[in-house]
């Protein structure tokens, strides 16, 4: 979390504490913010009731505040032609670009195994703002799967229907695209 703000990326902040309940020590906690429609109106505006928030169980989308007609609407966008100048402005009324490339570079970087990689595209957390061209915004989650062993190479060639992983290889034939990850990189 601490990488995405040193990015310029809006994500959950975190704190180490140490818990105690009844004077009994439970031990070291990370408490963290959710990526919930309560986060959306703290950092975005408008009220809680405004947003969308989804969370990717392995194989199953969910709506934790909201519905999924507008991600849902995304992913189907990402079955048509995203290399053309259309189809690549058509995913930009749903997704944030920049923010999608810098979530897949960090879950890249930490080869993270609990994220959006090949076997289970887990964890996924996303929010957006319930309007026309409000784009969604992708949130670090549960990440300690990360940098384990040095020949890991997960979530670069990823492509899991439902997910947003499934987006961004779609995406990943945009010629635009290819330049914005690559400045961003």
């Amino acid at each position: 979390r601490d990488t995405a703000w040193d990015m310029g990326k809006i994500d959950g902040h975190s704190i180490h504490v140490h818990l105690y309940l009844n004077g009994l020590y439970w031990g070291l906690y990370n408490a963290v913010e959710r990526p919930d429609a309560d986060f959306g109106e703290e950092y975005f505006g408008g009220d809680d009731a405004d947003y969308d928030a989804i969370n990717r169980r392995t194989t199953t989308n969910e709506a934790i505040d909201g519905d999924l007609v507008a991600y849902e609407e995304m992913l189907a966008l990402a079955d048509t032609d995203l290399s053309t100048d259309v189809g690549y402005a058509a995913i930009q009324g749903y997704l944030d670009l920049e923010d999608l490339v810098d979530y897949m570079l960090i879950h890249q970087y930490t080869v993270n195994k609990d994220g959006p990689e090949i076997y289970q595209s887990n964890n996924m957390r996303g929010i957006r703002k319930r309007e026309v061209g409000a784009q969604f915004r992708f949130f670090l989650w549960d990440m300690e799967y990360s940098i384990w062993e040095p020949t890991d190479d997960y979530n670069v060639d990823v492509d899991v229907p439902g997910s947003i992983s499934h987006v961004y290889t779609a995406l990943r034939e945009n010629a635009d695209f290819r330049a914005l990850y690559a400045a961003r990189a």
